[in-house]
């Protein structure tokens, strides 16, 4: 997901750097938080929410090379990047079991807002590891 999440999402330009690292933390989970998470949970399938906000206009300055000849909105880049989600997910055995357009935020500040809003629901803690290098 590195590179796909700074053209359709993880916060706006001015919480993203070139190379992601001001986003991560933020609004992507670090490495020691995830540890922490999968060192809680038992050994059995679990459900981990997981929240889009998409650009209407990809940025594709961190990474021009994966510019296309033909300009795609934020929105049609999430919806080829939610479709190959499919096939990661059964390689690890996580399915999707929610997934729907997001608005403002239930508990939150009034103006914050995910476009996207989706559930997965990983087989035992380790499948959730093998998910965050796939996305990388």
């Amino acid at each position: 997901m590195g590179a796909l999440s700074q053209f359709y999402g993880c916060g706006d330009a001015s919480n993203a750097s070139n190379d992601g690292s001001a986003v991560e933390g933020y609004i992507l989970p670090t490495a020691e938080a995830v540890g922490e998470m999968l060192a809680r949970l038992p050994p059995i399938p679990f459900v981990v929410p997981d929240l889009f906000r998409i650009r209407d206009v990809p940025d594709y300055s961190a990474h021009p090379e994966l510019e296309p000849a033909i300009l795609l909105s934020g929105r049609e880049i999430f919806e080829h990047y939610a479709a190959d989600m499919e096939r990661h997910m059964a390689a690890i055995g996580a399915e999707r079991v929610f997934l729907a357009n997001g608005g403002s935020c239930l508990i939150g500040p009034p103006a914050e807002r995910w476009d996207v809003v989706q559930l997965v629901r990983f087989p035992p803690p380790q499948a959730f590891l093998a998910w965050r290098q796939i996305r990388k």
